[in-house]
């Protein structure tokens, strides 16, 4: 059975064979059509077309671009030719439009356009690479846009911008039924000779497509493109500017070849149905099914983090505490609970896995005067399954809340629950922390199961501004850890949670919302020529890994992993 990315590539790679064909036997779309065309640049764009009205905004040529989803490359070539663009990279799902793109491109000898055969859903893209990106008619083909966005704006360059013209309707086309009987309404108007589709059937009325027929054919066809505005305001501001098409997108959809440019009769049938569709968008009947959108980034996304002076931290007073802290993990978490007292994001701390109580000191140490609140929860037994008499066990919980109070002297104790982390609602902790929690330590059970579980019990905790380190990733010792966590992802394909860093044995997430904030953060971290020897060995590893054109990365998102000193 063939992949839904294998399907869409050959699907795209025979519709673009069948887009070469001379004159009018191209011609599938509305768009396709000078009058109707001409009608919505002049309507929507003061008579330009979508990248001239983009051209006129630019203050230079853009450096360096990318394009999303190039097809045949196109467009790509015309921004070369007329130099609104000095370099291009541009990919594309189909692998036979892209092999005639790179054909074309080494024949004319354009080393500064380079093409590349990449699926957007999963490609990892280098951080501050671009100045502008663009997409023609794509978005609608991508089903993981927090993905593409989130790249998106990691790989934009300060004051850099998102371009897109694209299909922002109904996802799988399924209209509302008032839209569908505008629809039909405007498809009555045509003579049957016009409505004799390039497969030479007639075309008698316009209904909701199955979603088995999208699956069968064209798996990206409008996956999601409803919702591509919604989720593209996540990462950037911005402006969306409406480009109609309601009604002559799916009327003239497979018969617009019919329509000769050069007949008057033609003309007149096309503004016909130009006038419907302004009409029934004005009375509420149909939506625009189009749009341009201009994005950047948004005034809250630090290109560079704020980077004030960090306190030291005193490793020494850790050290006598029995319990598993890698001085990096402890450094790095230090400098990402500055970074959220900065922006004053600090609500709580609450940690799973208690154990004597040192990471959860760290953290109520660095929380230390924000008010915040201090929540761990832990069986207080070192040994899977052993059952320790109560009173042992609160005797446990009584030197580990010491040890917190000792390494956060002068702070509120913290409320420590005696139990299993499996015995724990979510709502419970939600009620000591109503502001939720901005840090969070995962550091129970060991096991794929436990690991798994503790992951859904905080994702309803988890806020914008949230970091989650999970410990002993990665740790050979504790393989379970790592099950754990792909079971937890596999589970939650869109999951909120996003890992960002990884440092000591410790991986860091968040909310996905945060994640290329928090990625410029832990990158700007490199620039600090007083960190410790363990961020000054991540510098040459990252340098390396930039001129490799290399981006670690896991469950889709990049992440940074520091050294060890």
């Amino acid at each position: 059975m063939l992949s839904d990315a294998v399907k869409t590539s050959e699907f795209w790679t025979a519709c673009l064979e069948e887009r070469q064909a001379p004159g009018r036997a191209a011609w599938m779309y509305a768009i396709d059509h000078p009058r109707l065309r001409a009608g919505l640049y002049d309507t929507y764009l003061g008579g330009l077309d979508p990248f001239s009205w983009m051209r006129a905004r630019m203050a230079a040529p853009a450096q360096h671009a990318l394009e999303i989803g190039c097809g045949g490359g196109d467009l790509a070539f015309g921004l070369i030719e007329a130099g609104t663009c000095e370099q291009i990279d541009a990919f594309d799902i189909a692998e036979g439009a892209i092999t005639a793109a790179q054909a074309r491109a080494r024949e004319l000898g354009l080393q500064k356009l380079r093409f590349h055969l990449l699926d957007g859903n999963a490609w990892m893209m280098a951080r501050n690479q671009y100045d502008f990106v663009y997409a023609s008619h794509a978005l609608h083909h991508i089903e993981n846009l927090e993905h593409l966005f989130a790249q998106v704006a990691g790989t934009l360059q300060p004051g850099g911008v998102l371009f897109a013209s694209d299909y922002i309707g109904p996802s799988r086309m399924q209209y509302a039924d008032a839209h569908l009987v505008a629809l039909n309404a405007a498809l009555a108007t045509l003579p049957e000779a016009k409505r004799i589709d390039r497969f030479g059937v007639l075309k008698t009325a316009i209904a909701r497509r199955p979603n088995e027929l999208y699956l069968q054919h064209d798996p990206s066809e409008a996956a999601r493109s409803a919702e591509i505005i919604p989720v593209m305001r996540r990462f950037f501001d911005v402006e969306v500017v409406p480009m109609g098409m309601s009604l002559s997108f799916e009327v003239l959809l497979d018969i617009v070849h019919n329509f000769d440019p050069d007949n008057d009769g033609d003309d007149a049938l096309i503004d016909g149905i130009m006038r419907l569709e302004q009409e029934a968008e004005r009375t509420g009947k149909a939506e625009p099914l189009f749009a341009c959108l201009l994005a950047r980034h948004k005034g809250t996304l630090p290109a560079k983090p704020v980077l004030a002076a960090v306190p030291p931290l005193d490793l020494d007073a850790f050290r006598g505490i029995e319990g598993w802290m890698v001085d990096e993990a402890a450094d790095l978490t230090s400098r990402l609970f500055h970074w959220q007292r900065s922006m004053r994001r600090v609500t709580g701390v609450l940690e799973l896995g208690v154990f004597k109580g040192r990471y959860l000191g760290l953290l109520a140490s660095l929380a230390q005067g924000t008010g915040a609140p201090v929540v761990g929860v832990d069986a207080f037994t070192s040994r899977v399954g052993e059952q320790i008499p109560p009173a042992d066990r609160d005797y446990a919980r009584d030197a580990a809340l010491a040890t917190v109070m000792a390494l956060a002297p002068g702070s509120a104790p913290p409320t420590l629950i005696v139990a299993f982390t499996a015995d724990i609602e979510a709502g419970t902790l939600q009620d000591l922390s109503p502001g939720g929690y901005s840090f969070i330590s995962v550091d129970a059970g060991h096991l794929a199961a436990d690991v798994a579980a503790d992951l859904a019990l905080v994702e309803p905790l988890i806020a914008e501004h949230t970091v989650v380190a999970a410990d002993d990733v990665f740790n050979p010792q504790t393989p379970g850890v790592m099950e754990g966590l792909c079971r937890h992802f596999a589970a939650h394909p869109r999951t909120v949670l996003a890992p960002f860093a990884w440092a000591g044995n410790k991986l860091f997430l968040c909310h996905w919302e945060s994640h290329a904030a928090l990625l410029a953060h832990v990158h700007g971290l490199l620039d600090d020529p007083d960190a410790p020897a363990y961020i000054a060995k991540s510098r040459a590893v990252g340098a390396h890994n930039q001129r490799l054109g290399f981006a670690p990365a896991l469950f889709g998102y990049e992440v940074f992993a520091f050294e060890w000193a």
